[in-house]
């Protein structure tokens, strides 16, 4: 579909059932169809037959990947929080890695922490535990993983984060 007052399609909407929701992929597409286990599509200004999936990357070119969560209010939506601990849990990917963005509040301004994806341990997965920066005061939190490297996939599995709520006040 068209978005963004674009005159061609710039991004797809594609339903996941396993989460019971809508997922936006920045792919243009038209006219996808599948045939067997493949989708075909056609790109909306070149006329050109695509198949997907094609690889991890697009020709050569790292293909910017994100994944970013609801805005997470925790047990009261009118106290803030003061942020303390979080944990990741993701799939090993040996010599990849990934950003985490972590904003406050719908804020457009974040923290960013670059997290490898490489165990040292042999395992199937990685944890990675860390505390939020000193001071994060909020009453909701955001977090958005991706990467935009080349041939370089991520996978998460589950991310957790607690708190200590303060006193109610009137709030902005």
């Amino acid at each position: 579909m068209a978005e963004n007052n674009s005159t061609t399609n710039n991004a797809t909407y594609i339903y996941d059932p396993r989460f019971t929701s809508w997922l936006k992929y920045s792919v243009p597409m038209d006219a996808v169809t599948k045939v067997g286990d493949s989708f075909y599509f056609g790109g909306p200004s070149t006329g050109v037959v695509y198949l997907y999936p094609s690889g991890t990357n697009d020709d050569g070119s790292a293909i910017t990947a994100y994944w970013k969560s609801k805005d997470f209010i925790g047990g009261d939506p009118f106290v803030e929080k003061d942020f303390q601990n979080y944990s990741m849990i993701a799939r090993t990917q040996t010599g990849s890695n990934i950003d985490l963005d972590i904003s406050y509040n719908a804020s457009p301004s974040y923290t960013r922490n670059n997290i490898s994806l490489t165990s040292s341990l042999g395992l199937p997965f990685i944890r990675y535990n860390a505390r939020f920066p000193t001071g994060k005061l909020g009453s909701f939190v955001n977090f958005k993983f991706g990467n935009d490297d080349l041939s370089s996939p991520f996978e998460i599995y589950s991310v957790k984060y607690d708190y200590m709520p303060r006193a109610w006040r009137v709030m902005q």
